[in-house]
């Protein structure tokens, strides 16, 4: 954690340039920093874990070297090719209404992912009551659960810088229209997630590339993915209406629908678990 934790400079550094870029237009590049962090991050592990047997420690230095290897590249690549990244140091300085608009936009969006990624803490204290083969057979599903929110984090991130490039621009129609195709969008993938995350070649294919030869593991893994399969549908729900609102400018309202979320996710944990005992299903 303490390795890990270094990291979140070239983390807030990739971020900042990649929301730069995308609201002028370029969502190209930022994806193409990504993949090469992916790679880099793949191939430090092998070196850090394989080659050089640092444990968990070289899973930690692997990201901290890919993020900051990353985030300086795109910064070069920025500031060669735009013009908004061309400054000297003399003209940093602090700026408090700029600050102040920042703060009001990020603050709520900050507080949601925080609290999000919090829920997802209490709830892997649920899972870990179930004992070692459940919080594997999580592990898998948490990795597949990852996939399927990527393209509709995408399609959100797009959703949002194009809401707000059409109110800048006064073509509110145009907004309204996004928002309609971005439905169009999210529905046809959702069917095709649900019969991907229903299939029984799928999912032994799945959780075959993370354990071999673990039968309960494959059961829990399968069952699991089918059930998140299922809800694919409502979380479009949630990122396309949050991110036209998000690129309105009506942060604060996505954060009260994100802690209704963390609520939600906690509760019916609780509820389920605990109080139904549907078992590691709940």
């Amino acid at each position: 954690m303490r390795i890990t934790f270094l990291s979140t400079l070239g983390m807030a550094v990739y971020n900042c340039i990649a929301g730069i870029l995308r609201a002028v237009g370029d969502s190209r590049t930022p994806l193409l920093f990504l993949i090469l962090s992916s790679v880099l991050k793949i191939g430090l592990n092998l070196l850090f874990v394989a080659v050089i047997p640092m444990d968990v420690a070289g899973v930690a230095l692997s990201t901290l070297a890919a993020y900051l290897i990353c985030a300086v590249l795109v910064f070069l690549y920025a500031r060669s090719k735009y013009s908004y990244f061309r400054f000297s140091l003399s003209e940093v300085r602090m700026n408090p209404g700029m600050q102040k608009s920042l703060l009001i936009a990020g603050m709520p969006l900050g507080l949601q992912n925080s609290t999000i990624s919090m829920s997802g803490a209490v709830l892997q204290g649920f899972v870990n009551s179930f004992g070692a083969t459940v919080v594997a057979a999580n592990t898998v599903i948490v990795k597949f659960d990852n996939l399927l929110n990527m393209p509709l984090s995408s399609l959100g991130m797009a959703l949002s810088t194009y809401t707000g490039h059409n109110i800048g621009a006064g073509k509110e129609d145009r907004v309204k229209k996004g928002y309609y195709v971005s439905w169009i969008m999210a529905a046809v993938y959702s069917v095709l997630v649900y019969f991907v995350g229903h299939s029984q070649a799928f999912g032994e294919m799945f959780v075959k590339l993370f354990v071999e030869n673990e039968p309960e593991i494959m059961t829990y893994g399968i069952r699991g993915m089918a059930i998140f399969s299922t809800g694919v549908l409502f979380l479009s729900m949630i990122y396309n209406n949050r991110s036209v609102l998000n690129g309105a400018g009506d942060t604060a309202f996505a954060m009260v629908v994100g802690l209704v979320e963390v609520a939600g996710r906690v509760g019916f944990a609780f509820l389920f678990v605990t109080v139904m005992k549907i078992g590691p299903e709940g």
